[in-house]
């Protein structure tokens, strides 16, 4: 793409204008984007610009903000999005995604992931660290948390008000017939 910055001829290459690649590079025709300035050749009066460092740039910071609103603690779901030997890797939304060590997905030991889990899986996990915008997740504290949950419940309490009885002359004896 040829652009006119203040005046000054400019170059952009497609790979440069986007995070991903661009299909049809009419569709930047007119309009304004930021760029910054990655080579100069005063002798062949050549300016070549970037958009794709800005780009990455904000995303990165999206994303940093993202993660600090993230509470550890918190129990949310998410989606296996791959599995690897050391856990798995696990979208908890908003294009976070976690690592769920393999230590951390069962009580028992596991050779791999795949023996407990499986990509596109929904499972729910506790946020148990953030640390250098990277997001530890795990299964085993979450199962944890939802059993003290059940068991910290009220037991259900019976009283007796009266006879209970399932013969067939107790079921009829207030139906009345005309």
């Amino acid at each position: 793409m040829i652009c006119y910055p203040e005046g000054i001829r400019a170059f952009i290459p497609a790979s440069k204008l986007s995070l991903t690649y661009v299909e049809d590079l009419k569709t930047f025709v007119g309009k304004k984007v930021d760029a910054r300035v990655i080579n100069v050749d005063a002798e062949n009066k050549k300016l070549v610009l970037s958009c794709k460092e800005i780009l990455a740039e904000q995303a990165h910071k999206e994303k940093e903000e993202l993660i600090e609103r993230i509470a550890v603690g918190s129990i949310v779901n998410g989606t296996v999005e791959s599995l690897q030997n050391y856990g798995a890797f696990v979208n908890i939304g908003d294009g976070v995604s976690g690592l769920l060590h393999i230590s951390q997905i069962s009580n028992k030991r596991l050779g791999h992931p795949k023996e407990a889990l499986k990509e596109g899986q929904e499972v729910r996990v506790k946020i148990i660290k953030v640390e250098k915008g990277k997001v530890s997740l795990s299964m085993k504290e979450a199962e944890t948390v939802m059993d003290k949950d059940m068991d910290s419940k009220a037991p259900v309490e019976y009283s007796d008000n009266g006879s209970a009885s399932t013969s067939l002359g107790s079921l009829f004896k207030n139906i009345k017939l005309n």
